[in-house]
């Protein structure tokens, strides 16, 4: 019976790699991952040519999820919401951020948030929505009220009181930051 399960798992890597749409998508990510490495910069070049190749694909190219620019455009409008908070918080650069944003473009990422979408799908959209937003909140705490108080502590010379939930609340973005993808995957085929 293991066999099955490692067939059935390798036959799914298989279609996915083979799929042009992913194929494609991962090819774009390697680059985008390689020049991040080599010059600490995502090229605005590359992050435009992969939007518009998300938009074609995904609007063009069988299977059509809706068959309009507004899924794509919805899949880049919830990639920049998602993560321009951790912009803005310095916890990640522009060039992530508008990289994940032309992720969304090409993933089916927006059905949970489009009209029409059914209940189960949005529950699941509300509570991944709700974890991020807690692990916006353990982020901002980490880096601006415990950090500072930890290093002035340090500074000082003071005994390091705040470490211990300074480590802890790191603990608890990291548990997070792991989980919410996962838990979005356990709460789709549960729902």
């Amino acid at each position: 019976m293991p066999y099955q399960e490692l067939e059935a798992l390798l036959d799914s890597l298989a279609r996915l790699l083979l799929d042009g749409r992913t194929a494609s998508l991962m090819v774009l990510l390697m680059t985008a991952a390689v020049c991040d490495m080599r010059t600490h910069r995502i090229p605005n070049r590359l992050v435009l040519c992969g939007g518009l190749w998300g938009v074609v694909c995904t609007t063009l190219w069988p299977p059509v999820y809706h068959g309009t620019i507004l899924f794509p455009l919805a899949g880049l409008a919830v990639g920049l919401l998602l993560f321009f908070p951790l912009y803005l918080l310095r916890a990640m650069g522009a060039g992530d951020v508008k990289l994940l944003a032309m992720v969304g473009t090409g993933v089916p990422l927006a059905s949970h948030v489009l009209p029409g979408s059914d209940a189960a799908a949005k529950a699941v959209f509300a509570v991944k929505m709700a974890l991020f937003a807690a692990l916006l909140g353990f982020a901002y705490v980490h880096d601006f009220v415990l950090g500072p108080k930890v290093a002035a502590e340090i500074r000082e010379g003071l005994p390091q009181v705040s470490r211990p939930r300074l480590v802890l609340v790191g603990w608890a973005s990291f548990t997070l930051t792991v989980t919410i993808p996962i838990l979005g995957v356990v709460l789709a085929e549960i729902v």
